[in-house]
């Protein structure tokens, strides 16, 4: 095994993961623009959904590349237990990575579906996305600079604080129900289901920072995972 060129076909696999990472913040992104932007016009918002559906297309084929690259690095250079951890770190976040974005297309498609969405929802979608564009720039920035033990107890928090507001807007959800307008309730009940995949974004971000956690600390899944 050639050291030099195993680490060097591992920082291309690394450079290649960063760029799905981006693209994936970026859905998010627009779906923040989305959520922003007029709803009364309804043309406007059909090429936003047109734009997501094209992302995420995009995000299948990079996710079915990068998957293949990564079971032939292990098939070609039979890696050794640190370089394998880096390889299996990589698989899993490709998979957080690919329910990312199959979150953003959904939150994409409320919209399609919904002709009314209320000023609430729409604010809580930009509120709760402005968090995830946080919470997700901080974890690339470590991802990038090989930084992650030191914002995993931060992260922690801010995933932990993100649920929170999550089961408030649950709360404030429920005070809404009308058990006169069932077409409204209806968009209500359709609403869980977009916050569901906003809090799923977040869990699968962590998730990422946990598998590079992994990387470096082998015994992190069978110990207290609070860093001191």
């Amino acid at each position: 095994m050639n050291y030099d060129l195993l680490k060097e076909e591992e920082k291309i696999l690394k450079s290649d993961f960063m760029k799905y990472f981006e693209h994936s913040i970026s859905m998010h992104k627009l779906i923040k623009e989305m959520y922003k932007s007029d709803f009364s016009n309804e043309k406007k918002c059909e090429e936003f959904v047109e734009e997501v559906n094209s992302l995420e297309t995009k995000s299948n084929h990079i996710h079915a590349i990068l998957l293949e690259d990564a079971v032939w690095f292990i098939s070609k250079e039979t890696p050794k237990a640190n370089h394998l951890r880096f390889v299996i770190g990589i698989i899993n976040s490709i998979f957080d990575l690919e329910r990312i974005c199959d979150h953003a297309q959904r939150i994409a498609l409320f919209k399609a579906r919904n002709k009314t969405v209320s000023i609430f929802m729409k604010e809580t979608v930009v509120e709760l996305e402005n968090n995830i564009e946080n919470f997700s720039n901080k974890i690339y920035e470590a991802l990038l600079n090989f930084k992650v033990m030191n914002v995993y107890n931060q992260c922690i928090k801010d995933s932990e604080d993100f649920f929170l507001n999550y089961k408030n807007k649950l709360y404030s959800i429920y005070n809404e129900i009308d058990s006169m307008d069932k077409s409204k309730n209806g968009t209500l009940i359709d609403f869980v289901t977009v916050l569901k995949n906003l809090d799923r974004t977040v869990d699968h971000f962590r998730n990422i920072l946990e598998n590079f956690v992994f990387i470096n600390n082998p015994d992190f899944f069978v110990r207290n995972k609070k860093i001191d």
